[in-house]
């Protein structure tokens, strides 16, 4: 018997946009589907099993897969693919300090985008100003004639040597620049998360070959693309927006009256333990919950998990911290984690970024309440940079201490060879 296990809205679109994701468990295996909110949506979701069959012969010769998808009678269904989203690979390589293996592998990733490009030169066609609005942009920049121009990170699941492009909704078959994907690719990673902050001073964008005026080109692309294309709505009375424009029009912002009272919410606020959980890695807000501490520096508490949730996201805080004797329980199971912390000598974990991150996978069989004890230590800016610098002194000195030791055992060695015991030895083994 099937069972819809998760679902997802694109609701604020057109309604020949708008649709439904599930993802199904029927007995031992998974599946997507992506359904058509209303009648009109029918054609869009159709052409996503054209886009597959388009985009598999551009990429028949590259490391990038197309997720398999087939059209049912009133839905579409995609495979169900497990693995990490080379946007948490990525990020695993920046809390590891690897940012030249991070930018080598960025870079990598958009040459094999590339080769899906079966090139030409860009042109401006009725149906481009249609989904893009008009532009200055030169015919010759390199473009393709079917184009995905969702291949952002967090859409392609690497399973060994292969990225999955798991989404190829957004799939045009006109001729797009191929840096207008490297732009949205490379947009969408930096400014996804306050923690890529310092991937900026690298240049990526120039790197990839992008100009400065082109980048003002495809911000008007994409801002026509989102507010304009998707929506349908040109009339400001009627047009639907999305919840992530609305901030500034309802927020009232913050006043500082004494100062006080709002940096007191705002230390509230980044103290406070949220737990996100879902059917894969993909965390959303609105499913989570926050709590307080059990008591100065100190957190014991449980949460109910819902059945469908096979991943837990435990956020200790949002601010540079130590966590000290972290202890994780499933029913009466003790819990491994991922994390994009540091673990010390001690056993704690040491997080040098203010988004905090500890990533558990329900055991199987798994029931009860998720359980967690630790302690916590919070960190100014100034801490944070030193306990980086004793961390980095200590690996220094550990690594000296081990040459030294290599030396040693190499003079130990050499001492023994020199001796009449080690020369009768050898004479005796040649024999």
């Amino acid at each position: 018997m099937s069972k819809v296990i998760y679902s997802k809205y694109s609701n604020e679109r057109a309604r020949k946009f708008a649709l439904r994701t599930d993802i199904v468990a029927d007995h031992d295996r998974r599946y997507i589907k992506k359904i058509p909110l209303y009648p009109e949506g029918r054609c869009h979701v159709e052409n996503i099993g054209r886009w597959y069959q388009e985009l598999s012969q551009r990429y028949g010769n590259t490391k990038i897969y197309m997720n398999q998808c087939g059209m049912q009678q009133d839905y579409l269904m995609l495979e169900y693919l497990e693995g990490q989203t080379l946007e948490n690979i990525l990020d695993m390589l920046l809390m590891e300090g690897k940012v030249e293996e991070l930018v080598r592998c960025l870079l990598e990733y958009l040459d094999e985008v590339k080769k899906g490009f079966w090139l030409g030169h860009f042109e401006a066609t009725p149906e481009f100003e249609k989904v893009f609005g008009h532009v200055e942009l030169s015919h010759e920049l390199e473009a393709g004639d079917v184009v995905d121009i969702d291949m952002v990170l967090n859409n392609v699941l690497v399973q060994g040597s292969e990225w999955n492009l798991i989404d190829y909704e957004w799939t045009f078959a006109f001729p797009i620049p191929y840096h207008f994907v490297v732009y949205r690719i490379l947009l969408y990673y930096l400014n996804g998360n306050s923690a890529r902050n310092c991937l900026h001073e690298w240049n990526l964008m120039e790197k990839a070959g992008l100009t400065p005026e082109e980048i003002q080109e495809y911000e008007k692309m994409e801002r026509h693309f989102q507010d304009v294309y998707v929506t349908q709505q040109n009339d400001e009375l009627h047009r639907h927006i999305p919840i992530r424009d609305l901030y500034e029009e309802i927020s009232p912002g913050i006043v500082d009256l004494t100062g006080l009272r709002f940096q007191d919410q705002s230390e509230r606020a980044a103290r406070m333990v949220q737990l996100y959980q879902a059917p894969d890695t993909g965390f959303t807000e609105e499913h989570s919950e926050k709590k307080d501490l059990h008591k100065e520096g100190v957190f014991l508490d449980y949460f109910p998990i819902e059945p469908s949730s096979r991943y837990v996201r435990l956020d200790p805080c949002s601010k540079y911290c130590i966590v000290k004797k972290l202890r994780m329980q499933w029913g009466e199971e003790i819990m491994n984690y991922t994390t994009n912390g540091i673990a010390m000598e001690d056993g704690s974990l040491f997080f040098p970024l203010d988004d905090p991150q500890i990533i558990v996978e329900r055991p199987e069989g798994g029931i009860g309440d998720f359980r967690v004890y630790f302690e916590i230590e919070y960190l100014s800016l100034d801490e944070a940079l030193y306990q980086m610098q004793r961390l980095y002194g200590e690996q220094r000195r550990a690594l000296a201490q081990a040459k030294q030791q290599v030396q040693r055992t190499e003079e130990t060695i050499r001492a023994m060879e020199n001796t009449k015991v080690w020369k009768a030895y050898r004479k005796i083994k040649r024999n």
